[in-house]
């Protein structure tokens, strides 16, 4: 049985793989092994969805991703899925990642200038939960759900002639708008 790019059963195998080989591994001294080993295969397993001549807006939304990747596996992230969707909901998931044994949920804000509002600021009620309903779709084909979960949102500023600048928002939103006001 094929096992999709991107798809739930992949970032599920990594974590199992990852608990198999035990929480002592860093003492061992082979922990930069297996985190090589992760990254590597986390980089084959992401989708790679794109679009031959996107519109300018679109290409923008792309290169911010491909930033926020970048940021996030410098940072210790293992990406999993990059762009996921499922038929069954509206959008998709900009990027989905491990991080120690939190499964994070990224949603990813680009601008090519620095607005007066900050571009974090446009993940509304509505987004939060459309990545909710995403993040509930990508969960239930886990065999075993992970320990934590979290909703990060990075926000992109290409500008131009200078290196994209990443600000990470960890815990952005919860799982409802209840538990995100308290």
């Amino acid at each position: 049985m094929a096992i999709q790019e991107g798809s739930p059963q992949r970032a599920s195998l990594l974590y199992f793989c990852a608990l198999q080989a035990g929480p002592g591994l860093h003492k061992l001294g082979t922990r930069p092994m297996l985190k090589f080993i992760l990254n590597s295969v986390g980089h084959i397993l992401v989708s790679s969805r794109r679009e031959a001549n996107p519109a300018p807006h679109i290409e923008t939304g792309l290169q911010g991703e491909e930033a926020a990747e970048r940021f996030l596996r410098q940072a210790g992230f293992t990406i999993v899925a990059r762009r996921w969707s499922t038929p069954r909901q509206r959008g998709d998931l900009d990027l989905v990642a491990w991080k120690d044994e939190v499964l994070v949920f990224v949603e990813v804000k680009t601008r090519t200038a620095h607005d007066r509002a900050a571009a974090e600021l446009t993940v509304d009620r509505k987004k939060r939960d459309t990545l909710r309903k995403l993040a509930r779709f990508f969960l239930k084909s886990f065999h075993e759900k992970p320990r934590a979960t979290r909703f990060d949102v990075l926000s992109v500023y290409l500008l131009p002639g200078q290196p994209a600048e990443v600000k990470q928002i960890q815990s952005a939103f919860r799982w409802s708008e209840e538990q995100s006001r308290h």
